[in-house]
């Protein structure tokens, strides 16, 4: 009896843990709080997902897989690229940005424009950043870069408000 096939290419994931530039522990020395620290290109995975779909054809690609609500988030707060989608090469990319910090509290994880990134760099310690890039047209998506920002001394939570349940 054949199996189902299952498909080798997921969409991005981001977790996060306790440990690591969610959470320091300790003060961190940082010369300058809006420069990108701890920076991680995800290039190569890119690349290599790439030649997958190719290689296969297209088989183990379902642009139906992509999260519904990421595909919304490009639609209305995505910065439209002059890229085209390495898949369907006929939609330009949108790029998202997204902040995660211990220190954001309720409002960690959400879409911020690129130039709100020095402001918030000089307010918060610790501020974890990924750039996703989506196609509205296929659903291709993939993490870009993510690096941390910030000036190394950790705060507080924030309150969540009391109108929120």
């Amino acid at each position: 009896m054949a199996t189902s096939r299952q498909s080798s290419i997921k969409g991005t994931r981001l977790r996060s843990t306790s440990s690591g530039p969610l959470a320091p522990e300790t003060p961190e020395e940082v010369a300058d709080a809006k420069a990108p620290r701890h920076v991680v290109d995800h290039a190569l995975a890119r690349r290599e997902a790439i030649l997958e779909i190719r290689r296969t054809a297209g088989f183990n690609f379902d642009g139906a897989d992509t999260d519904p609500y990421l595909l919304r988030a490009a639609k209305y707060y995505g910065q439209i690229t002059e890229r085209l989608c390495p898949i369907c090469t006929k939609t330009e990319l949108n790029e998202l940005t997204y902040v995660y910090s211990v220190e954001l509290g309720h409002a960690s994880g959400k879409i911020v424009k690129p130039t709100d990134l020095p402001r918030m760099a000089t307010q918060y310690g610790f501020l974890s950043i990924y750039t996703i890039e989506v196609c509205q047209g296929c659903g291709w998506n993939h993490a870009l870069v993510s690096y941390v920002l910030g000036d190394g001394k950790p705060r507080k939570a924030a309150r969540k408000p009391r109108d929120l349940a």
